[in-house]
């Protein structure tokens, strides 16, 4: 016997990568039979047949803010989204369904909820999403990564603090194998840039202003990932400068990039910052400004008030927002040492055992995880043949 699981969640990272490792988690404790959920425009349609996962696409998308034809098409591809949500799950007959965020999640969830296939949503902001908001009183429970987060939802939401399930694997080497890795050869203490996979033009902008004009503090390397697209002009730019940094298009091993830096600067995206918190590095965020809801701000928000890093906005202002924030923390290494320690006490520890720990306590489910974990070697055998 398996534990079948349908994991609905999609649209951009910050859904797709805590889906992803929630499953992983899952296999590990389980025998189980997973299948996804997502949206054919989304990132996940590419991610997670290359993890190795079953998925089905449906064509619901997001309802545009502006006035557009596409929204035309809104209603119609909800409802055939639902259909085949309904299809999916009479077929697949899932013992529970997971809900990550994004607009992918409501069909499916919505389907679930109507077969009385137990639900759960996990979400990763401080400000839930819209599809968490009209799906948490129905869900049995909501994971949060932030205690404010409740505070959005229906008073009769069953909201858990668990953090986000992220996927930081501990790092073996040591601080100069791993400098020695990223071709790092000055000893100075090390600042990490990033925006994301893509980069962030914005923070790009910034962090080249401050070198350009020579408001760089002296003594840090730059270790700067500008995303593939910008990464060739910002190189040659750097090496005309003839200062101490590290230009990459993307940094594959980021637990090792963390392990180095005294701190970094960022947007404020979910995962982003749970990775902070297992890392226990402060950050300057820069969120970005036109995120749903100003998600990215509440979410830095909610870690500066704690004491984990600094926000720098972007506006018309942001190099010097940048300047200043950057300054602030390369010349006052106690404040650098004190939000590193509040950092860490954000972290939830192993978020995603902790969920899944819940999710085999709930009703309906319990029964089935008791049967699969007590199943005899003679029942295996014959599942088997």
């Amino acid at each position: 016997m398996r534990l079948k699981v349908l994991i609905a969640g999609g649209g951009t990272g910050g859904h797709v990568f805590p889906a992803l490792n929630l499953a992983r988690a899952i296999e590990k404790r389980w025998p189980s039979e997973l299948l996804f959920v997502g949206a054919r425009r989304g990132i996940e349609s590419e991610k997670i047949p290359k993890a190795g996962y079953a998925i089905r696409l449906i064509p619901v998308t997001g309802l545009h803010r502006r006035l557009t034809l596409k929204n035309i098409m809104f209603p119609i591809n909800v409802m055939r989204s639902q259909w085949m949500c309904h299809k999916i799950i009479k077929s697949f007959a899932p013992h529970v369904a997971i809900g990550t965020g994004g607009y992918v999640m409501g069909p499916a969830l919505r389907s679930a909820l109507a077969k009385n296939v137990p639900v759960v949503i996990q979400e990763q902001n401080s400000f839930p999403g819209i599809t968490t908001r009209l799906l948490a009183k129905k869900a049995a429970a909501v994971f949060l990564a932030y205690e404010r987060a409740a505070n959005h939802l229906h008073p009769l939401t069953k909201a858990v603090l668990t953090g986000n399930p992220v996927n930081l694997e501990p790092v073996t080497e040591t601080t100069q194998q791993i400098r020695n890795q990223f071709h790092i050869s000055s000893q100075k203490k090390i600042i990490l840039v990033f925006g994301g996979s893509q980069g962030a033009a914005s923070i790009n902008r910034g962090i080249w202003s401050m070198l350009e004009h020579k408001q760089w503090p002296d003594q840090f390397h730059l270790l700067w990932q500008t995303g593939k697209r910008q990464w060739a002009d910002y190189r040659d730019r750097v090496k005309s400068l003839n200062i101490d940094a590290t230009v990459l298009p993307f940094i594959e091993h980021m637990n090792k990039a963390y392990t180095i830096s005294e701190f970094a600067v960022c947007r404020a995206g979910a995962m982003t910052i749970s990775e902070l918190a297992a890392a226990g590095l402060p950050a300057i965020f820069v969120p970005l400004a036109h995120a749903a809801a100003n998600h990215q701000y509440k979410n830095a928000r909610a870690i500066t008030e704690k004491g984990g890093g600094l926000i720098a906005d972007d506006d018309v202002n942001l190099n010097e927002n940048l300047q200043t924030c950057v300054h602030n923390l390369a010349y006052n290494e106690h404040l650098v040492q004190r939000m590193r320690e509040s950092m860490g006490k954000l972290h939830h520890g192993d978020s995603a055992n902790r969920i899944i720990d819940y999710i085999a306590e709930l009703d309906g489910i319990k029964d089935i995880i008791e049967q699969i974990e007590h199943k005899s070697p003679e029942n295996d055998e014959k599942t088997n043949q």
